[in-house]
């Protein structure tokens, strides 16, 4: 409940204020191409992913190369790598 109120106190700022609306309004306005480039870099994440699991899935870790955190023998474990 206190939450609540506290979000409400920022929307009633943001209705007040013409600057702090303006760049609401503008957020609101982004979002959908937030989205896009988001699900865009997803994608080129997925496909690189799969194309590290079959090119290197097979190597055996090393000390200076990859390491049981950073491999590409799963998938969850290759977007992991090539997320970080």
């Amino acid at each position: 409940m206190v939450r609540v109120l506290r979000i409400g106190r920022v929307l009633r700022l943001v209705g007040r204020a013409k600057t702090l609306n303006r760049l609401f309004n503008t957020l609101m306005l982004s979002l959908p191409s937030v989205w896009n480039i988001g699900s865009l870099l997803f994608v080129l994440l997925f496909i690189y992913s799969v194309l590290g699991m079959q090119l290197w899935g097979k190597v055996v870790y090393s000390e200076g190369g990859l390491s049981p955190q950073a491999n590409f023998r799963t998938f969850p474990r290759a977007l992991l790598t090539m997320f970080r």
